[in-house]
């Protein structure tokens, strides 16, 4: 399978995600003007247009900061975290602010907003919010999951922890924390969807006192999830199918340890990686698609995170090219054999093509303002 990828270039970027459409979202730092942030959604035609700016007025608020990687839906509609003020939000592109620091919840008062928010494709939006009563994952401005929460086997939710929580299509969450008898768990509302001490592809979830990171839940409510497992070290879980863990060996790079990760709901698990001999990888299940060091278009790719893959294996990540100080969203699709590739460019956009299964890049020409089929 090939890759080729778009790449989109202000100055800076924070991690993105991507929809079924080829539609990447995501926060950049502008140059010129007024500066500041601003959120940017990416459409597949090669156009982009800003959602949002700091500084500016956004369905009735003026945004002081947009901040962390915001998600975007089937829809093209976008939930993130950003500032009103001195307090931190969560907005939607359909509703505008869902909640705000100061808000009452359930007649408890925000005092922190957690994490980043998940929309999903029926608009609803996941996050996590600290109140006095413990810190609660929450479906638009609805608690759901709490402190004191009964699960099936008789435990209770003691406390929750600050990582992601997700949500699938049907509104389901899933988040992390501990039982009341100190058993790491991953929760979703009235239900035990993992704990520790059981097996998950092959290898057993010891877990820490830190918690899970980054439970994601996909749309057959199979979770991916990074923790530790015993004599091994950092693992990244899935509840069925493919796993991976520390010091192994996948596609000729050795794993010191996970950085993100993401799964769609075709049995594709993408994550990043440290590499034990330096530099990092992205993969996708037991595939190397690109490392540090490849090139892009004769750039030298430097660093990566914060991927994202959408139903038809697209994956969108942050890069920095060339000597660490120029910033790129980076969308990869997939090619069917035999290699043919649809080549796009305008402005701030421009193709190529990565071979995974050789582990070298060899970039297309560029064909600006226009889309071209080009066999190679």
């Amino acid at each position: 399978m090939d890759y080729r990828s778009a790449i989109s270039s202000p100055s800076g970027f924070l991690p993105s995600t991507v929809n079924d459409l080829g539609q990447v979202a995501y926060v950049a730092n502008m140059s010129g003007g007024s500066g500041g942030r601003a959120l940017i959604r990416y459409d597949s035609g090669g156009t982009s247009a800003i959602v949002a700016k700091q500084t500016t007025s956004f369905m009735g608020s003026t945004l002081s900061d947009i901040h962390n990687k915001p998600s975007i839906n089937n829809s093209g509609a976008i939930a993130f975290r950003t500032r009103v003020g001195d307090s931190d939000a969560i907005f939607s592109t359909n509703t505008g602010k869902i909640t705000a620091v100061g808000d009452s919840v359930s007649g408890s008062t925000v005092s922190f907003i957690t994490q980043t928010p998940v929309i999903n494709n029926s608009g609803s939006v996941g996050y996590t919010v600290s109140l006095v009563s413990g810190t609660r994952a929450m479906r638009d401005s609805t608690p759901l999951i709490g402190p004191s929460q009964t699960l099936p086997d008789a435990t209770n939710v003691l406390i929750l922890h600050s990582s992601i929580t997700s949500i699938n299509d049907s509104g389901k969450i899933a988040t992390e924390g501990r039982n009341s008898v100190g058993q790491g768990v991953i929760v979703s509302q009235n239900e035990r969807l993992a704990r520790t001490g059981l097996t998950y592809g092959g290898l057993v979830w010891s877990g820490n006192s830190v918690g899970a990171t980054a439970p994601i839940i996909n749309n057959d409510d199979e979770i991916a999830w990074v923790d530790t497992t015993s004599g091994i070290g950092n693992a990244l879980y899935r509840t069925f199918g493919f796993s991976a863990h520390q010091s192994e060996t996948i596609d000729g790079k050795t794993i010191s340890s996970f950085s993100s990760h993401d799964l769609n709901n075709h049995n594709q698990l993408a994550y990043t990686t440290l590499l034990t001999v330096g530099g990092q990888s992205l993969f996708v299940n037991g595939d190397n698609i690109i490392a540090t060091g490849d090139t892009i278009e004769g750039r030298t790719v430097r660093t990566f995170n914060g991927v994202s893959i959408n139903d038809n294996g697209q994956i969108a990540f942050f890069a920095l090219l060339d000597g660490g100080v120029n910033p790129a969203v980076i969308l990869a699709t997939p090619v069917p054999e035999p290699n043919s590739v649809l080549i796009c460019g305008s402005g701030l956009v421009s193709i190529l093509r990565l071979r995974h299964n050789h582990r070298r890049q060899r970039p297309l020409t560029r064909a600006p303002n226009s889309c071209v089929n080009r066999a190679t």
